[in-house]
């Protein structure tokens, strides 16, 4: 696990485009290089305070990312990305454990949510297992809670 890098780009965008991905992802429109290359150099660059992005790995070979949204500074989002070449091997639940066990979040923190689209039934399966609750739900997405306090 390792802090997003400007050579993690290419491979994230192949991710974040691939199908699979973008069927479950709240913009379904594929992302363009350009559009890419400017929130990784947000992420990264400019230092962007209010977002934190791991990388993992397995033997050298990137198998995922989760990254950590602060637009709430109580409620912070978390999400997770596998490779979607590397699904249903166990890599998700792996990278969700060692993100939860960050002290990163701080005691101002009630809460943890995430966004999930209800077809996806693997990564609600997988929230689900680490404690988050679902709160509600509208239209093709629900949040799930993890209760800090």
């Amino acid at each position: 696990m390792r802090p997003l890098q400007w050579s993690d780009s290419t491979q994230i965008l192949e991710w974040r485009n691939h199908e699979s991905v973008r069927a479950h992802s709240r913009n379904t429109a594929k992302i363009s290089a350009s559009e890419h290359e400017n929130w990784v150099r947000a992420k990264i660059e400019l230092a962007d305070v209010s977002s934190q992005v791991w990388i993992f790995s397995e033997n050298q070979t990137p198998v995922g990312m989760t990254r950590l949204d602060r637009l709430d500074k109580s409620n912070p989002e978390l999400s997770i990305l596998v490779n979607p070449n590397l699904l249903s091997q166990g890599y998700g639940t792996v990278m969700l454990k060692k993100t939860l066990e960050l002290e990163t979040y701080g005691s101002h923190v009630s809460a943890i949510l995430a966004v999930i689209h209800n077809s996806n039934l693997p990564s609600i399966a997988l929230f689900t297992k680490f404690g988050f609750v679902k709160s509600n739900g509208s239209g093709e997405f629900s949040t799930f809670l993890l209760s800090k306090k």
